[in-house]
């Protein structure tokens, strides 16, 4: 019984590699766009709200 389930976590973890290993990069890039760790890039998700509310925020206290 013990081989079997090493077998499977064996084939488990070779899946788990194989998809990070082919799908990751994109998976990656969009995780640290949408963390917004990418300040003042257009791409980033909300820099069109952030600065849309900014220009909002400065021209109403004018």
């Amino acid at each position: 019984m013990a081989r079997y389930v090493y077998a499977f976590v064996f084939l488990a973890t070779n899946l788990l590699t194989w998809m990070l290993h082919d799908f990751g990069h994109p998976v990656l890039a969009e995780l640290r766009r949408l963390r917004g760790s990418c300040r003042g890039a257009s791409y980033c998700l909300g820099a069109r709200a952030s600065s849309a509310s900014a220009l909002a925020a400065s021209s109403s206290s004018s």
